[in-house]
C-alpha cells in the first residue's frame, strides 16, 4: 500500500511530502518500509500569514482560512498524483491550532472531506483526540514511528518546531515535549531580516547572556514530569515577551536560546539516564543547526550519550513518515499511539477516516 504523509510543522516553514510503500511480512507486525518520494512545498504568501493568525481569527474567518488550507492540501496531493505517482492513501497532520489535552482537546486545522474530495483520495486526519478522551497527552506522536528504531538508538530527540524526546521503558514510551525550538529561532532570525539561522552562524557569533539564560529557564514547564506536551500558545506566550524586550543583540539572544534548548534537553535526559552508555537519534530541522548540535553533542558527551545523526533525507522528512505510518496502521485498524504509562494497556488507533464520493473500498 502507498501512503502519502503530508506534515505542517508548527514553525510554518512549508508542508512536508513523502510517499512510502507498506508491505505487510508474514513474519513480522512491522512492514517494509520503501521510501519513492520526498519533497518540501513552500506555503503561498497569502496562507502562511493567515495561518500565523489562526489562533485568534473570529470564529467565521477560522472556519473560511480551515476550508481554505484543506483546499489547498487536497489539490496539492492530486497535482503530485498528475504527475504520475500512485498514492493509496492520504495521512495529514493538519496545521495545529490549539492543543490543550487538560482541557481535553487538541485542534488541527484541516477538514478531512475537503482534503479527500479535493485529493480524490481516501485521507485520515485528526489522529489525536482518540488518546485525549482517555486521558492521555496526544502528543508527541512519533513513538510509534521511534519504536522501529529501537534497535539503534535508546533516545530520540526530534528537533523541531517543538524540541521532543521518547524514551522507551518496557512496554510504554515516556514521551514528552521538552521546551520551544525551530520556531522561537526563526522568530529570532526575522528579527534580522532572515528566514532562519542557516546552520546556525547567526548563533555562532554570539555569547551567552547568563541572566537571559537563567531567565529561559524558569520557564514552568521544564519542571513538569512527564508525560507532558507543549502548545504553540504556551511557546508563544513564554519565549517571544521575553525575547523581543532583551536589550542583547540578536546573535547574543540566539546563542543564549542555544544554550537553554540544551540545558533543557540534558535536564530531562538526567532524570531517566542510568550513567550506562546510550545512544540518541537526532532528526528534525534542528540537527541542520550546527552550533545547536556542536554544543548538544559535548552536553551528551557529559553523560554518557552517544549523539547518532542519520542521513539528511530521513532528518528532514521523518515526521512525513509518521504520518503515512500512523495514517496506515489506522487504516488497517492498529493501534498508532503507544501506551504513556504503564497503568495504560488500551491499543488506540486514533484518526478519522474520510472517502471521496464513490470510492470503491477494495
Amino acid at each position: 500500500m502507498v501512503v502519502l504523509g503530508l506534515m505542517s510543522g508548527s514553525s510554518l516553514d512549508g508542508t512536508d511530502i513523502g510517499i512510502f510503500k507498506f508491505t505487510e511480512k508474514s513474519d513480522s507486525s512491522v512492514p517494509d518500509i520503501e521510501w519513492l518520494k520526498t519533497q518540501t512545498y513552500a506555503y503561498p504568501d497569502h496562507l502562511k500569514e493567515k495561518l500565523k493568525k489562526s489562533d485568534r481569527l473570529p470564529l467565521q474567518s477560522y472556519f473560511a482560512l480551515e476550508a481554505e488550507l484543506s483546499r489547498y492540501y487536497g489539490q496539492l496531493v492530486r497535482e503530485i498524483i498528475k504527475n504520475g505517482q500512485s498514492v493509496d492513501l492520504v495521512s495529514v497532520h493538519g496545521h495545529t491550532v490549539f492543543h490543550q489535552p487538560d482541557k481535553g482537546f487538541s485542534i488541527q486545522m484541516g477538514l478531512g472531506g475537503v482534503i479527500a474530495e479535493n485529493a480524490g483520495l481516501p485521507v485520515v486526519t485528526d489522529f489525536r483526540n482518540n488518546a485525549i478522551a482517555l486521558g492521555w497527552q496526544g502528543a508527541p506522536m512519533v513513538p510509534i514511528l521511534d519504536r522501529l528504531f529501537k534497535s539503534k538508538a535508546d533516545f530520540f530527540l526530534n528537533l523541531g518546531g517543538i524540541a521532543n524526546l521518547t524514551i522507551f521503558e518496557d512496554n510504554h514510551s515516556l514521551s514528552l515535549d521538552v521546551c520551544g525550538c525551530n520556531q522561537v529561532l526563526d522568530y529570532l532570525a526575522a528579527q534580522a531580516g532572515i528566514e532562519y539561522d542557516e546552520n546556525g552562524k547567526l548563533a555562532s557569533e554570539g555569547n551567552i547572556n547568563n541572566e537571559l539564560l537563567s531567565e529561559l529557564n524558569e520557564f514552568d514547564f521544564l519542571r513538569q514530569k512527564a508525560p507532558k506536551s507543549l502548545s504553540n500558545q504556551q511557546v508563544k506566550s513564554f519565549y517571544l515577551p521575553l525575547l523581543s524586550s532583551s536589550q542583547l543583540s540578536v546573535e547574543d539572544i540566539m546563542r543564549t536560546m542555544v544554550e537553554h534548548i540544551v540545558e533543557a534537553i540534558a535536564l530531562e535526559l538526567k532524570f531517566v539516564n542510568d550513567g550506562e552508555s546510550k545512544k540518541m537519534m537526532v532528526s528534525g530541522g534542528g540537527a541542520h543547526h550546527l552550533t545547536l548540535m556542536d554544543r548538544l553533542k559535548v552536553e551528551l558527551a557529559g553523560l554518557n550519550i552517544e549523539m547518532v545523526v542519520p542521513e539528511k533525507n530521513f532528518i528532514d522528512f521523518k515526521e512525513s513518515l509518521l504520518m503515512a505510518y500512523a495514517g496506515w496502521l489506522r487504516w488497517k485498524g492498529l493501534g498508532n499511539f503507544i501506551p504513556e504509562t504503564r497503568e495504560n494497556v488500551l491499543e488506540v488507533s486514533g484518526g478519522g477516516v474520510y472517502l471521496p464520493a464513490n470510492y470503491n473500498r477494495k
